[in-house]
This record gives structure tokens, C-alpha cells and sequence, in this order.
């Protein structure tokens, strides 16, 4: 599930790859984390995120996800296109290695952090 801080051509590239992806913007438009947290769950989803608060919603407050991609768009020195094209190639490469993770995704670095609590 990628959330709406991303464009749609991060969905698009995404099902390009032959991944199950929704938008956000498609399923629940504006509405908070932890009701987006609960579709995704409930949709057996892993979210694709620019919003730190998911982090703080599933380590701190140890609400269940299946798992968490954060990214930055702004920290990759190509803007958007190369913040695209990494998460889709790290996506792809990380595999089912995201369930169970709050994935980091940075220019030239991955950090993951197991989450307890799984749905």
C-alpha cells in the first residue's frame, strides 16, 4: 500500500514489476496513519511511506503491521525519478525480507528493524 505522500507513478512502477499495489489515494484519500495502518493490515499489506509517524506507530506504540518501507523522496540527489527507481529495484531485491520490518531505504544504504508485533 503506498501512501499518498507518493506520486502514482510509484504505484505504476511498482504493478509494472507485477507487484499487488494500491494507492492510498485510491482506498482511504486523506485519512490518518492508524486508519491507513488498519487497511493495510487488514489487507495483508505492507506500506510504502515518507511518513516517519508509521514508525512511532508500530515501535513505539507497538501497533501490529506487516511491515513498513520509509523513504525519503528529497534525500535522493536525482529527486523523484531516482527515489522511484531505488525503492522499486530495493522492493524487488528485499522481497519477503520486508515482512516483519520497518525498512529504511537511503541513497546507497538499507537499515531494517524487526517489528514485534506482526497482524
Amino acid at each position: 500500500m503506498v501512501d499518498e505522500c507518493f506520486p502514482k507513478r510509484l504505484v505504476d512502477a511498482l504493478v509494472e514489476r507485477g507487484h499487488d499495489v494500491v494507492w492510498v489515494s485510491d482506498v482511504c484519500r486523506s485519512a490518518d496513519d492508524a486508519t491507513v495502518l488498519a487497511k493495510a493490515n487488514s489487507q495483508s499489506r505492507i506500506i510504502v511511506t515518507e511518513d516517519k509517524d508509521y514508525g512511532d506507530l508500530t515501535v513505539r506504540d507497538g501497533r501490529p503491521a506487516l511491515g513498513i518501507v520509509l523513504a525519503n523522496a528529497e534525500s535522493f540527489p536525482g529527486g523523484l525519478a531516482e527515489a522511484i527507481d531505488a525503492l522499486v529495484t530495493q522492493i524487488d531485491g528485499l522481497g519477503e525480507r520486508l515482512v516483519g520490518a520497518l525498512t529504511v531505504i537511503e541513497p546507497g544504504r538499507i537499515r531494517q528493524r524487526m517489528l514485534v508485533n506482526l497482524t
